[in-house]
């Protein structure tokens, strides 16, 4: 299994977690985190962490939000 593909599943359940702790602002929050980790050097829990507001993002839209492919 390739880092990007475990990466994607951490993100995920990262989002559900977020959104269950925080509701609304769970994209907020792991926009929060996702500065820490880089500010701390921690490309892998950056690149996590913004994946995971990217999901919540687009989980927590209007569908006329986002384009469907």
């Amino acid at each position: 299994m390739s880092k990007s593909a475990v990466s994607g599943r951490v993100a995920g359940e990262l989002a559900t977690e977020m959104m269950a702790l925080f509701g609304p602002q769970a994209a907020t929050e792991a926009h929060r985190r996702a500065s820490r980790s880089r500010n701390l050097g921690n490309a892998l829990g950056y690149c996590t962490w913004r994946q995971a507001e990217r999901l919540i993002a687009q989980l927590t839209a209007t569908s006329d939000q986002f384009t469907v492919h």
